[in-house]
């Protein structure tokens, strides 16, 4: 096997759980006890781990195939396409919220997808890094 086809093995092993932390960290300092958040943040990782695999498997992985056959190397455009992966599956896991403590729900909904939007787009950003630019496939 050579080393780009493991980097990649291993860049989808850890990207999502890259993505589960940052989207863990962003959502801690948005709450009203970022200390308490960062301190369930382990088992955070774990239960949003639970979907972000899946939603890896679901999207990443076809998205990379998509990418790799149109020769679509640029970090931006893997972290502009993890954003959107990551947003699409915040809607599909979370939904819209019947009521929120931060205003109207529907808004306070949105601001969750977009929030594991960001984590996707760090999760894919972290996927180029280790697999695509490192490979030697990026321009």
């Amino acid at each position: 096997m050579s080393t780009a086809t493991r980097r990649t093995i291993v860049g989808f092993l850890l990207a999502p759980l890259v993505g589960v932390v940052a989207w863990g960290v962003l959502m801690s300092f948005v709450g009203p006890a970022p200390t308490e958040a960062l301190l369930q943040l382990p088992t955070l990782t774990v239960f949003a781990s639970m979907y972000a695999y899946p939603g890896a498997a679901v999207l990443g992985v076809p998205a990379y195939l998509l990418y790799r056959r149109l020769q679509v190397d640029s970090f931006r455009s893997y972290s502009l396409g993890g954003f959107v992966g990551g947003t699409l599956l915040g809607g599909i896991v979370f939904g819209f919220a019947d009521s929120s403590e931060l205003g109207d729900p529907r808004f306070t909904s949105v601001l969750l997808w977009l929030a594991v939007g960001i984590g996707g787009s760090v999760g894919a950003a972290f996927f180029w890094s280790f697999a695509v630019r490192s490979a030697g496939r990026a321009a």
